[in-house]
């Protein structure tokens, strides 16, 4: 019988919709597997989930924030777990992803770096640019490259690494284990259907640029009167949001829902994420809703085509009102996009399809 590969994941924390991947690696017969991850933060996106119920092999381990994490010893973890493996988070937790690329290549190990690879847009300069040569020097240097999408292929493609070494898996939940929550908390008839509903889910953060979608709202409703907006989520531009929204009616906000969150967007009419994002896209083409995107996190062009909604490059609100507006005015249109997105997601980037990426990389790392 061969002996189990020892694979090592290092993360910042524990995030809810990573844990079904975590489960899943640690339940395959082939792997060996350890989680390193960090305290997090109290408020905001970076902070762990629930772990009560986590049965996989886990750290949590000591951190500074300098303002990225750096676990001094971290170095000490991987030397005692002596993983074959290490399969890192990239440019976001760039000093333990540095200290884990040192172990890696000092041991004769093998390196998978796991990012999206850059946004739309991004430029460097000063200490950053510095930094993103150092980062192109551990791509390249990889064993492997784990990204989200086409777009963070090309991206890597562009900085030189070798085409052979990346692994493109486009982001997506548990479809299996969301599509059974979906059929569980989804209430027909929960929202008002003589309303057109527009969802959100999501973290609220300024980079969202959810101020944008509200003004589209009540831009149309000076003419329509009765779109409504579903924000579901919290984080630390929720407070100045609602403030922003005042006293309106057209818009509702529901906090974080981990589950559930079918009830609402499962009635919708369509999904819009007007910033950055991605798995969003994801949860409500689960929930049968034609999309609206501006630039995410490259997902947006693997997941949305015309025949499922609409990719809107340099989003503004001009541009963001006409694509609602199509919407609202051709529900013969709005519904063969609902039955597209639902079968784009399930029959093309379904998470058994993202698991398989992921294993095909690690066999042929350790073949």
């Amino acid at each position: 019988m061969r002996e189990k590969i020892k694979l090592v994941c290092l993360y910042q924390v524990v995030m809810h919709y990573r844990l079904p991947f975590y489960n899943r690696i640690s339940k395959d017969p082939e792997i060996d597997f350890t989680l390193i991850h960090g305290k997090g933060l109290k408020e905001g996106k970076l902070r762990n989930t629930n772990l009560d119920n986590v049965t996989f092999r886990r750290f949590q381990i000591p951190e500074l924030r300098i303002p990225l994490p750096f676990s001094p010893l971290l170095l000490f973890y991987l030397m005692r777990e002596s993983p074959k493996i290490v399969f890192t988070e990239g440019s976001s937790s760039l000093i333990n992803a540095s200290i884990a690329f040192f172990y890696a290549k000092l041991f004769k190990k093998k390196f998978i770096w796991w990012s999206l690879g850059t946004l739309t847009n991004k430029k460097y300069s000063g200490l950053r640019k510095f930094i993103n040569r150092w980062e192109k020097y551990i791509e390249k240097s990889s064993d492997a490259i784990f990204t989200y999408s086409t777009q963070g292929r090309n991206y890597f493609l562009s900085r030189g690494v070798d085409d052979k070494k990346i692994y493109v898996a486009v982001n997506v939940f548990d479809t299996e284990t969301k599509l059974e929550e979906i059929k569980r908390f989804y209430i027909e008839g929960y929202l008002d259907d003589t309303c057109f509903n527009i969802g959100f889910i999501g973290t609220i953060q300024k980079t969202k640029n959810l101020q944008l979608l509200v003004d589209a709202v009540q831009k149309l409703n000076e003419r329509y009167k009765n779109i409504r907006l579903h924000i579901i989520g919290d984080g630390t531009y929720l407070a100045e949001l609602q403030r922003y929204v005042g006293e309106s009616t057209e818009i509702k906000f529901y906090g974080r829902m981990n589950e559930g969150a079918s009830k609402i967007l499962g009635n919708c009419d369509a999904f819009v994420l007007p910033g950055l994002g991605g798995l969003a896209i994801c949860e409500g083409m689960l929930n049968s809703l034609p999309i609206i995107t501006g630039n995410a996190d490259g997902t947006e062009y693997d997941l949305v085509g015309d025949e499922n909604g609409f990719i809107i490059e340099d989003m503004n609100l001009e541009s963001l009102c006409n694509k609602i507006e199509y919407l609202y005015n051709n529900p013969t249109e709005r519904e063969k996009m609902k039955i597209n997105s639902f079968r784009r997601i399930t029959n093309e980037f379904s998470f058994e399809h993202y698991y398989n990426v992921f294993k095909d990389m690690v066999r042929k790392l350790t073949e």
